[in-house]
Order: C-alpha cells, then structure tokens, then sequence
C-alpha cells in the first residue's frame, strides 16, 4: 500500500496552521486504504503582520509582540497582474517556486526514511486561492516532473503567468474547483485557468463564494482515489 505525500499552500493573508486543518479534512474522506501517509502546510515566506514593540517600563521594558493572528502571503499583492507582474512579484514568486520545490524534496526524503510514504509515493499539491497560484507556478516550472507521480489540486486560484505548456506529463493530475459566486477572483479569471491547464478536471459549486465547501472536499477526495 503506497501512501501520498500531501503539501498544502495556502492563501493570501493566511498561514499553515489554517491550511493544515484541511488537509486533515480531506484526509477524513479518504478511503482506508488510501489515506495520506504525511500532510504538511508549508507557510508564505511573505509576512503581512510586522511585530508590535511595546514599552511596558520597569521591570519589564521592551517587548516585541504579535500584532494580531499570523498572516503571511507568497506575494505582497493578493491578486498579481496576469503576465505583467512587477519585478517585486516576479522576485517573491520566484523565491517561493524554488523554497516550495527544496521543502518537496526535503520533506519527501524524510518521509520516505521514516517509512510513512515510499519512492513511488504521489506527491499531492493543494493550493487554495494565492496558494493555488504557487502551485500553478511550480506546474509552469516543470521541477517535479521528474517525481514519479504529482497531483495537483487547485482550489479557487489566482494567477500569475498564462503561459504553461498544454502537454501534460503522464504521470500528473490535475484538480481545479471554484465556486460560482467567488467574490474575490472574477471567474472569467477561472475559465482562463482552466483553458491554459493540461486536461484537467474541473467542479464548479453553486453559491460557493471564495471558500472550500464540504462538497468540494468530497469531490477532490473521490479525485484522489
């Protein structure tokens, strides 16, 4: 029994913690034999929260605090300009396609030596929103094409270049679902996508806005299986 390795992005101005909560969810759903045998959600290298310094006087003096919850991006803008992003963007993008590939193939090697996936394990790429724009990216770059098996799941995606390759490597899947009534992303942004992605396949919801439905769980979890 081979189990998959789940890598999770999330979105713009969330963090790990958030991300790795539905990778449990969709964990949940899958059928016995086919749960993953690792999840991790890796967090945007862009943090949206600067740290508060306080003085509270003597004894205490300065200290330095959380603003609020954590907030981090993979870009600085939520919503790039498609195939004309600012040299920031293009910069931030950048770091994160070759920081996501080397956490991949760190995180898989020693998944792989603690016996919780195998070499031939699936790699499963879960992106929602900005995250899912990463994962479109790391899809563009072709860097885990020479994994023997890749699955990407895009959950409500922006994007940042419309230029990927329709050819599709023989062992990659690819899972877009959006809701119909986003009010984050306009959803001819999503038809885009969904032309310029190799085969995939697409779920739309009904009254969805810019969210992950239990339906939309079950539907990537039947994806998976």
């Amino acid at each position: 029994m081979t189990r998959d390795l789940a890598i999770l992005l999330h979105g713009y101005g969330s963090n790990a913690d958030d991300m790795q909560q539905l990778g449990v969810m969709i964990n949940n759903q899958l059928s016995a034999n086919n749960k993953f045998g690792k999840i991790v959600a890796l967090q945007g290298l862009v943090d949206l929260v600067p740290a508060l310094t306080a003085d509270f006087g003597e004894p205490f003096g300065s200290k330095t605090l959380p603003f609020m919850q954590s907030m981090y991006s993979w870009t600085t803008e939520m919503i790039p300009e498609v195939d004309n992003l600012s040299d920031q963007s293009a910069s931030e993008i950048d770091k994160a396609v070759n920081y996501i590939n080397a956490q991949i193939r760190e995180i898989r090697k020693e998944a792989i030596a603690s016996g919780q996936i195998d070499f031939d394990s699936r790699v499963v790429l879960i992106g929602f929103s900005q995250g899912g724009m990463m994962s479109i990216e790391i899809l563009r770059s072709g860097l885990l094409d020479d994994l023997c098996n890749v699955a990407y799941i895009l959950l409500s995606p922006v994007l940042a270049n419309s230029k990927l390759s329709k050819e599709k490597s023989k062992n990659t899947k690819v899972f877009l679902g959006y809701g119909l009534s986003d009010d984050v992303v306009d959803n001819s942004l999503f038809k885009k996508i969904e032309q310029i992605l190799p085969e995939p396949t697409v779920k739309t919801y009904t009254g969805a806005v810019h969210e992950v439905t239990l339906q939309e769980i079950s539907d990537i979890a039947n994806f998976l299986e």
